[in-house]
């Protein structure tokens, strides 16, 4: 599942980047109409599409500057020991290092400008934080 979710997000950000080459910085370029609309299509495929079959309620991406935040939001209602299990698994489900590195890479590839943080953060429907990694 965070192969998908990495070529999908990888893709977005290649094609808002490029429309919004040579501004000062990666917050300018998603705040862009042509950002929010290449994020509004990413919730759409990330909320609605079969790749991920309804596991999420929500997504968004929030930039301050160059340091990214990617958010995701369960659809299901977890009970206290489902998060718990949640908070152990997702740690692990990832080499969250490596997966970073290469939405770095793939950002400063596209938009000349490195990222100074990429955060994933993960919550359940009603908002509580499960999970967060950021490098």
């Amino acid at each position: 599942m965070k192969k998908n979710v990495m070529k999908v997000l990888a893709a977005v950000l290649v094609c808002a980047f490029l429309v919004g080459c040579g501004t000062a910085n990666l917050e300018k370029i998603m705040n862009s109409a042509e950002g929010q609309k290449m994020i509004a299509d990413q919730k759409d495929q990330i909320v609605n599409g079969s790749a991920f079959g309804g596991v999420y309620s929500d997504f968004d991406i929030e930039t301050v500057e160059n340091a990214l935040t990617y958010k995701y939001y369960y659809s299901a209602d977890f009970d206290a020991d489902q998060i718990e299990s949640i908070k152990a698994e997702l740690p692990n489900s990832a080499d969250w290092s490596t997966t970073i590195a290469g939405v770095k890479d793939e950002i400063e590839n596209s938009s000349k400008i490195r990222p100074t943080s990429v955060t994933f953060a993960y919550y359940t429907a009603d908002g509580e934080e499960i999970f967060t990694v950021t490098e």
